[in-house]
């Protein structure tokens, strides 16, 4: 090869190599937004709803016990809320139909 041919090859590796890092550094500066998290944790599940066991293993792993109990609790006041919201949804639909709903003490 002529000289030329070698420092075009090598302006090219250059140029590759500048874009390569550039493609890291783009997707090191991802911000943790709710909806990137989101999708991270479901692209992780498995079809039962659980974290992959690698996944879980990587991520949770991360975690303080006190941090994993933290989450757990806030995790059950979200279903706590959201089975509420369920139970005063039903009983909206049956007053509608007719009927009388009353919670037991």
């Amino acid at each position: 090869r002529n000289k030329n041919e070698k420092k075009r090859l090598k302006k090219k590796k250059k140029k590759n190599r500048k874009k390569k890092n550039k493609n890291k550094d783009v997707a090191m500066s991802t911000k943790l937004t709710p909806k990137f998290f989101v999708e991270k944790i479901r692209e992780n599940q498995n079809n039962n709803g659980t974290l992959k066991a690698v996944f879980a293993n990587q991520f949770l792993s991360k975690f303080e016990e006190h941090e994993l109990l933290g989450m757990s609790a806030s995790i059950d006041k979200e279903l706590a809320k959201r089975s509420g919201a369920r139970a005063d949804e039903m009983k909206r639909e049956l007053e509608a139909l007719g009927y009388e709903v009353k919670k037991k003490k």
